[in-house]
C-alpha cells in the first residue's frame, strides 16, 4: 500500500512506520533454522511483564507452507524497502532465500503436512503450497534475478497451472483451483482457503519474467 502512495508524503512515512514494525516482527519470530514462533494465543490483557501469570508460550513449527509464505512476504518487504531502509532491506532479502529452501526443503521431505491446530498453515492443499512457492521465488526475483530462483518460480509456476480448471473436460466453468493436480477436489474451505494466493503467484511471475516464454501461459 505505501509503495501506491508514495505522493502522499505523511500517509506514506505512517505505512512505511507500521510496515517496519511487522516486518521485524516477522524476522524476530524465525530462528534461522527453519523453525519459527508460528502464533501465539492470548485470552487476556497483560501487564508486560515477563514472569507474571499472563505469559503465554509460542507455538513453534518447521513447516514448508509457513516458510514459503514468509520467503514471499520478507522478499516483497526487500523490494519496498531498498530505498527507504537498505539495511533492513538487505536482511528481509537473505531471510526470504534462506526461508524458501527451508520450506522447499521440508516439502520434498514431508509433501502436504497434516493441518496443525489454529494455525494458517490450516487445511492448505497442495496447490496453495505450489502458489506460496511461485510468489516466494518470483518476489525473490523481483529484487533482481538470480537464476536458480527463475527455475524455481518457473518450474512452481507449472505445477501451479496443472492445478487450474481449463475446461478441457467439459466442465462449463473454467479458471478455478483444485486441491492438487487430480482435479478431485475443487479449493474450497474455511478462511484458510487463500484463494487469493493463484492470481496473486501468477500476477508477480508476469511482474518478475516479463519476456518470459511462460508468460503467455499465466495471464491467459
Amino acid at each position: 500500500l505505501a509503495d501506491r502512495v508514495k505522493e502522499d508524503t505523511l500517509l506514506y512515512h505512517r505505512l512505511m512506520e507500521e510496515g517496519l514494525w511487522g516486518i521485524e516482527f516477522t524476522l524476530n519470530s524465525r530462528f534461522g533454522d527453519g523453525y519459527r514462533a508460528a502464533s501465539a494465543g492470548v485470552g487476556l490483557w497483560t501487564d508486560n511483564l515477563i514472569g507474571s501469570a499472563d505469559d503465554v508460550e509460542a507455538r513453534v513449527h518447521n513447516q514448508a507452507f509457513q516458510n514459503l509464505f514468509c520467503s514471499a512476504v520478507e522478499a516483497q518487504a526487500g523490494r519496498i524497502l531498498k530505498e527507504f531502509e537498505p539495511e533492513v532491506a538487505w536482511k528481509c532479502l537473505q531471510a526470504a532465500k534462506e526461508d524458501y529452501w527451508f520450506g522447499k526443503k521440508r516439502f520434498e521431505e514431508k509433501g502436504m503436512e497434516q493441518p496443525v491446530m489454529w494455525e494458517h498453515t490450516l487445511n492448505s492443499g497442495r496447490s496453495q503450497y505450489y502458489a506460496a512457492a511461485a510468489w516466494a521465488a518470483a518476489s525473490i526475483c523481483l529484487n533482481g534475478r538470480e537464476r536458480e530462483f527463475v527455475r524455481e518460480a518457473e518450474s512452481f509456476g507449472r505445477k501451479l497451472l496443472a492445478c487450474q480448471e481449463t475446461g478441457t473436460k467439459g466442465v462449463p466453468m473454467k479458471g478455478f483451483f483444485y486441491r492438487d493436480e487430480t482435479h478431485k477436489t475443487i479449493v474450497h474451505v474455511n478462511h484458510q482457503g487463500r484463494d487469493h494466493s493463484f492470481v496473486q503467484a501468477l500476477e508477480t511471475l508476469c511482474r518478475a519474467f516479463p519476456d518470459s516464454p511462460e508468460r503467455g501461459k499465466w495471464e491467459e
